[in-house]
């Protein structure tokens, strides 16, 4: 089962000690262009992976990736390493960009229904998904039909036309 969190009483030491050890959060000032660059030049893994990997970098989910990957043009299977500068710093602003979009709408409750707030309803984020839960649907930019694969176990949805794996 998938736990989007949970609560532990530390003291303010312990905090501290934790939040040392944390990566940068995608939103947050400390997630330059320079950390990003640096580290995917680091990885073969697929960008996809990469991206989501929580011990490098805070915040991005699978809808928040397949959804700023689409944005940026850049297949999920790509070699992160393989990205260049250009395509780097798209792929950076996507990120933020989808993020800020995910905190305005309240986050996603995707058809799993999930993810609520401490409420008990849902976000609204999945009303404005850009390629996630799309495959059969055409694209928003260029009509081709949205296709759905799996990467280390996770759905991935992408545009074959706009974000060709070349």
């Amino acid at each position: 089962m998938r736990v989007f969190g949970w609560i532990k009483v530390i003291t303010n030491q312990e905090l501290d000690k934790l939040n040392q050890g944390l990566p940068p959060d995608v939103i947050d000032a400390n997630f330059s262009l320079k950390y990003f660059t640096d580290y995917l030049a680091r990885t073969g893994r697929p960008v996809k992976i990469a991206i989501t990997d929580q011990n490098k970098m805070g915040g991005v989910g699978n809808i928040y990736a397949n959804d700023a990957l689409w944005q940026a043009k850049i297949h999920p299977r790509r070699p992160a390493k393989s990205l260049n500068l250009s395509e780097i710093n798209q792929l950076h602003r996507a990120l933020k960009l989808v993020l800020k979009l995910g905190i305005k709408y309240g986050g996603a409750t995707a058809s799993d229904d999930k993810f609520v707030h401490t409420t008990g309803l849902g976000g609204k984020y999945q009303e404005h998904f850009l390629v996630y839960e799309q495959d059969g649907k055409p694209c928003h930019r260029c009509q081709t039909i949205i296709k759905k694969i799996r990467l280390a176990g996770r759905g991935t949805y992408y545009c074959p036309h706009c974000q060709p794996l070349s």
